[in-house]
């Protein structure tokens, strides 16, 4: 048993995470391969350059490329990141405050913190869970318009990004997928990161709310270098090789530590 089951997972790990999730069916096609390696009936012997390939694929690429969340499972993960980040972003704005709303789950949990302590927000976003978790408020809402990105459940292109050319918010809140020293704040999708341009553009302040699994990784569109974020919030996990370089850069970042209980201690550092 131990004998089929390890090649399998070998293989799979090796392989299927680089190469399964860009090809249909190739992660199951490769632990069947694995498990006739087990079983004898089949030799490991040439399936090593696809080891050594795969191992080498997601050692470049971090799986950054290949495993990207949905919005839907995305929400599951990291929860209390998320939340510690949220808190420390929630105190950033102000009643009556203009907002911009990046589309993504860390937001997401930021609307739900906002509707227990503000009474009248601007929200302007592109985030279609967003704008059915804020319809029953008195909050202004608009949406930007565009086409959906189901994978993110975003509003995205050239809609989107005309009609946040229109308008002007006090403080974007936006959200990335990977956040490298070299291409500073990046989204898989190209359409995406036009629209998160807009997002900055349009606004005075931009916050980035980064969980720390994201740091120091990158993905394929950059839409902001990390001076052009005025704040970074992450939470108390952010690799110090990371921090190291934004505080050598003289730039700002705000970490959340998370604690056993109900608590939350907030850790401000500033470079």
């Amino acid at each position: 048993m131990l004998a089929y089951l390890l090649p399998a997972l070998v293989l799979f790990l090796e392989v299927g995470f680089p190469l399964g999730f860009l090809v249909p069916g190739g992660d199951t096609l490769l632990l069947f391969l694995g498990a006739l390696a087990g079983e004898g009936k089949l030799s490991l012997f040439p399936l090593l350059p696809l080891l050594f390939l795969g191992s080498a694929l997601g050692h470049l690429l971090g799986y950054a490329l290949v495993f990207n969340p949905s919005f839907r499972e995305k929400i599951y993960l990291q929860q209390a990141e998320k939340q510690a980040i949220a808190k420390v972003a929630l105190g950033y704005i102000e009643e009556g405050d203009t907002l911009i709303l990046d589309a993504g789950s860390t937001t997401l949990t930021l609307v739900r913190l906002m509707k227990r302590h503000f009474r009248s927000l601007y929200i302007i976003t592109n985030s279609v869970p967003i704008a059915g978790e804020l319809v029953d408020t008195r909050f202004e809402l608009l949406l930007t318009g565009g086409q959906v990105r189901h994978h993110s459940m975003a509003l995205i292109g050239p809609a989107a990004v005309r009609t946040l050319e229109l308008y002007h918010a006090d403080k974007a809140f936006m959200c990335a997928t990977g956040v490298s020293i070299a291409k500073g704040y990046t989204t898989p999708n190209p359409y995406e990161a036009e629209t998160k341009r807009a997002m900055l553009r349009a606004a005075d302040q931009a916050f980035a709310l980064v969980d720390s699994s994201k740091l120091g990784r990158a993905t394929l569109a950059s839409f902001a270098a990390l001076e052009e974020i005025d704040l970074l919030i992450t939470d108390e996990g952010a690799p110090k090789d990371f921090l190291g370089h934004l505080e050598r850069q003289g730039l700002k970042y705000r970490a959340a530590e998370l604690e056993a209980g109900p608590a939350l201690k907030q850790v401000s550092r500033v470079g």
